[in-house]
């Protein structure tokens, strides 16, 4: 670290994310005071945090939902077929293509392990913050140029763990990502 300056590309992208996201969500009309880094840091965090958890909450009801269906589905389909009623062939019909549609969608886009990815990427991230707010605290104690000193290599380490994080959710995700195809014998 020379003149102030991050020692890599990756830290001084996320903080220009951080800026972005400030800026974007920072009222038009007032201006007020330029957050320092440390508020830009903490910002992005925990807009991530709440992006993830977000979108965790989703691939849960999608995971659940779909797969309750398909039991309901599956376990109706014999009894279905032993009745007696109008458009029986349209309905058992339309009940198997939506048993594959669901099953497909579930295998395709594996929303029970994209789940689990974001949550743990959440909990991280709140695992994360905390350990800065607790550095952040513990400079207060200190004087002079140490304060600054301690609470730059605290947010520069929640900088890098958040670059962390996402980086093992992607690899998570793609090296799971596959299209569904017929098995050969």
């Amino acid at each position: 670290m020379r003149n102030g300056q991050l020692g890599d590309s990756g830290t001084e992208e996320t903080i220009a994310v951080a800026q972005q996201a400030a800026t974007a969500r920072a009222p038009q009309s007032d201006p007020g005071p330029t957050p320092d880094l440390h508020e830009l840091a903490e910002a992005h965090v925990l807009e991530l945090r709440e992006r993830y958890d977000w979108r965790a909450g989703w691939h849960r009801r999608f995971f659940r939902i779909s797969g309750m269906l398909i039991i309901i589905g599956s376990a109706s389909l014999p009894l279905f077929t032993t009745l007696d009623y109008a458009n029986k062939e349209f309905v058992l019909s339309t009940l198997g293509v939506v048993i594959a549609l669901l099953t497909g969608l579930q295998t395709f886009y594996r929303w029970d392990r994209s789940w689990a990815t974001l949550r743990a990427a959440e909990s991280s991230l709140t695992q994360l913050h905390w350990e800065w707010l607790l550095e952040q605290e513990s400079a207060t104690s200190l004087t002079g140029d140490a304060v600054e000193q301690q609470r730059r290599a605290a947010t520069e380490a929640l900088l890098a763990g958040v670059r962390e994080v996402r980086a093992r959710e992607s690899e998570d995700y793609f090296a799971e990502l596959r299209f569904p195809s017929a098995r050969t014998r």
